[in-house]
Order: structure tokens, then sequence, then C-alpha cells
């Protein structure tokens, strides 16, 4: 996987502005006086943008209302007048935050965060949950938990090819299908609303991450998302105030969705918090390993979870979660399945490490509380999740902040709801959500073409009844060849999509 820039205090800030500086004069200096360099422009709105943009004799790619600004390409030789305009920064790359995946002790991660109890009362029914990420695949665990898909990547194929997404969405929302009920992430009952930006290799850019964020500000009233997790990383050495990235974050924030990230694996030295976990805003989690038990009591703080202070002097994280040896979902052929396989637990699941397994089961413990109690916004949300987290004894607060996340939600108790089979969750075949059907057939291929994607994606003519109606897994996209008996039957892998050039 790919390194990322951490960024520190005092030389080590110095030294990382001065890399990512370099780092841009270079791509300007590669690209030429008559190429074009990809940029992300920000101005008073949207229009503004794209306006200062083609004065120069740049191309707009897309709109991003989120954040005032467009994803662009621009003549290099124009960049300092475009920037005497409007803000810009560069269409850096992301990826998705590195991992290790191993054979390793398993986890009591649903226990220690208080989910088993939690889910006497709720499953997180009824919360929408956005996962920014690589995708998710269709396994079992997850057939009856999302609500739409999206991929925004050259690939096109809403699959999983990374499979960090499909592993994400399991600590989540998994029912433990596969299982019985063995292997269930956090809140079970909830309904995932997977945006793909990233591509087989865990590789994305600036821009097609903000799209996606955009794609979540307006789908929120129609999937009533309330949680997003963004377990991406990014060699940004903007303030939250500047950077595009946590700006976006932040109009989500504002708009009533509680937004996730992860510290980083770039402990043990303090400073390591990097973005957008660096942001104040959001919630971000630190890392601990449970060792196998119920109690925190025993827990280790992980050495290499990122600490803080921030480069702006917040203390981070707010909170911890287990994230060493974490079991979830496996998708079969994808680049991690291929690269650990001694990581492979029962077939159809995955035992991985890392602050994106943190800030799942945190984004989990959201959806949890929020379901009991829908009417926290983030701010309140966020700092009950600080008042209810265990505190564990002798940890630095930069590295776990006010301790152990734990969902504690009025009238929970010891009895619990058999993973798998968790009270209200809504059905893809006739279930509800929030009370309204879903009728089967939304994200049909009208809406997923290069028709939808271009300019003109954000206007009426996408988000009218034609693309919202009750057409979402229409036959062009989830027809026979990958939905039908073949695949989904009792050997659940079987047939023309899971052969054997993908089992090895």
């Amino acid at each position: 996987m790919t390194a990322t820039l951490g960024v520190g205090c005092g030389r080590g800030r110095r030294l990382a502005a001065a890399v990512a500086a370099a780092l841009f004069l270079g791509l300007l200096s590669i690209a030429g006086a008559s190429s074009f360099v990809p940029v992300v422009a920000t101005g008073r709105d949207a229009t503004d943008a794209a306006r200062a943009v083609r004065s120069v004799g740049g191309r707009v790619t897309s709109e991003i209302p989120l954040v005032d600004g467009v994803a662009a390409q621009v003549p290099a030789d124009r960049m300092a007048q475009l920037s005497r305009i409007v803000q810009v920064s560069a269409d850096r790359p992301l990826h998705v935050r590195s991992a290790s995946f191993s054979a390793a002790p398993d986890s009591a991660f649903p226990y220690e965060v208080g989910a088993v109890d939690a889910w006497a009362e709720t499953a997180g029914q009824g919360v929408g949950v956005a996962l920014v990420d690589t995708g998710v695949a269709p396994v079992p665990d997850l057939l009856e938990r999302v609500a739409a898909v999206a991929d925004l990547t050259p690939e096109r194929t809403l699959m999983d090819g990374f499979g960090h997404g499909t592993f994400m969405a399991g600590l989540i929302a998994g029912d433990g299908t596969a299982s019985e009920g063995r292997y269930t992430g956090v809140a079970p009952g909830a309904d995932l609303v997977s945006i793909k930006v990233a591509l087989a290799d865990g590789s994305t850019t600036l821009g097609t991450v903000l799209s996606g964020l955009q794609l979540v500000r307006n789908a929120r009233d129609m999937f009533n998302i309330r949680v997003a997790l963004l377990a991406l990383s990014s060699p940004s050495t903007q303030s939250p105030e500047k950077d595009p990235l946590a700006k976006a974050l932040r109009r989500l924030w504002n708009a009533g969705i509680f937004v996730v990230v992860p510290a980083g694996n770039d402990g043990p030295d303090p400073g390591t918090i990097d973005s957008p976990g660096f942001d104040p805003v959001l919630m971000t989690a630190g890392a601990v390993d449970d060792r196998g038990t119920k109690a925190v009591s025993d827990d280790d703080v992980v050495d290499w979870t990122s600490r803080g202070p921030t480069p702006w002097g917040a203390s981070k994280p707010e909170v911890a979660a287990p994230g060493a040896h974490i079991v979830s979902l496996r998708v079969p052929g994808s680049r991690i399945d291929d690269k650990n396989p001694s990581a492979r637990v029962e077939g159809g699941y995955f035992r991985g490490s890392g602050t994106s397994m943190s800030a799942a089961i945190t984004a989990g413990v959201a959806a949890l509380v929020l379901s009991s109690d829908p009417s926290l916004g983030p701010n309140e949300l966020k700092q009950r999740l600080i008042d209810d987290a265990t505190p564990l004894d002798g940890a630095d607060p930069e590295a776990v902040g006010a301790g152990v996340v734990r969902a504690n939600v009025d009238g929970s108790s010891s009895s619990v709801v058999p993973a798998g089979k968790g009270k209200g969750r809504s059905r893809r075949g006739g279930g509800h959500w929030n009370g309204k059907l879903w009728t089967g057939r939304i994200w049909d291929g009208r809406v997923w073409d290069g028709r939808v994607w271009d300019g003109r994606v954000w206007d009426g003519r996408i988000w009218d009844g034609r693309v919202w109606d009750g057409r979402v897994w229409d036959g062009r996209i989830w027809d026979g060849r990958v939905w039908d008996g073949r695949v989904w039957d009792g050997r659940l892998w079987a047939g023309r999509i899971w052969a054997g050039r993908l089992w090895g």
C-alpha cells in the first residue's frame, strides 16, 4: 500500500509542508506550459469557481457545490493567474487508510463497545450509514443491509476489487448470515449507502472523493443518512479551514450527518494524526487491542495508532475502539484477499488491523445511539459518545481520547437479540425504511452510465422522480447473471461469478 505523509508539529510540520509544495510544483514542471493540471478550485460558490476556471482556459470536470467549487483541468502556465482569483488546491491522491491483515486471535468488539447489550433495544434500524470507500461486494451478510450503491470510479462495476469497503461494511452492519451469527457488525439493523470512490488498488483522488461526498449530501434525506465513514488518508498540509476535504466533511456535519474518520496508523510518535482525522469538528477514532476479551480493563493501546495533538494544537482522537485482529467480511479474489491468504477466516471472513476498523466500529456505535434517539445532532452525539466512553487506565489521552467508545442506549439490557436476527431490520424484498416501502430497483442503468456523471449530474434531471422512484436494482445491473440461483444458492459462491479463476 502507498505510504502516507505524517503531519507533525514544528520541524516535522515544516518538512511536510515543504514536501507537499515540492510535489505540487514538480507536478506543474512535469506537466509543462501547454499541459493541463488537475485541481480543485473553490470560490464564493460553484458557479463562481467554474467561471474562474473557464476564464483562464481551464475545463470543469465536475461541479461540487458542497465545497463551493469544482474539480477542473487547468493549463499549467495559467495556475498563478487562477490562484489570484479563487483558492486552488492540487487534486491530490488519496488512498484507503492502510491496514494489516494476518492470522491472530478473534476480537470481542461487539461486546466491548456495548453493541450486544444495545441489541435488546435497537440494532440500528432506521439509520442510514454512508460508506465512502472501495465499494461493497454482494456477500451474504450484506444482502439485506445495502440500500443503495454508486460507483464514481472509471471501473464502473459497483463491485469491491480491493476488499476494504466490504470489510468496513461488515463491521458497521454485517448481519452474520454466513457464520450463523458468530461474526456480526455493531449495528446489524442499519442500512448502508455505498459510494465507491477508490479503485481496486485502493487509490483515488481528491476530486473523486469530493464528488462522492456531494452524492452523500444529496442523498441524505432519501436514505436517512445520519452517519458517514471516510477511512481514507490524505497528505494535505492545509488547515481544516482551508482544505477542501475538511470543508466538505464539515458541511456534511452541519447538514446533520455524523462523520467518523480514523486517527491513522503512523504512531507511536505524538503529532501523527493526519487529514482528515486532525479536523477538530469531526469524530476521530484511535485503536486499541481488546485481546479477545469482552472487558475493556485488559485492553492494550497499540503502538501504531496515531497520536495527537494535531498540527494546530487540538487534542485527538476523541475516542478509541478495538482495531487489532478484527474479523469482518472477505471479498474472494480482491486485492487484499490475494495478498493475505493467512488472514482468511472460515471462507467468508477476513481478519485485519488498523484505525479504519476502529472508525467503522465507532460509526456502528453512532448508528445504534441515533436509532435509539434520532433527535441527536452531530455535536450532541459526539459529546455523548465522549461522555459514555469507557476510560482505559493509564492510557495516553492523545492515543485513546476519553476511552473506548460504548453504545449506551437507554432501556437496553443484557438480553441479546441473536446476531443475524436483529429486530426491526428493513428487508430488501418488501421491507421498510421508516415506514416507506422499498419496492425494489433504484440505481438503474440510466443513472450510473456516462450520461450521468458529466457536468449535468447534480441538476434536476438527475435527482428527479425518474431516478429516485421505485426502480432501484433493475435487471440491467443486477440481472440474472449475477443474482440468479446459480450464484446465491445454498453453496453461496457457485456459478459463473466466483469461478475458479477468482478463488485461486
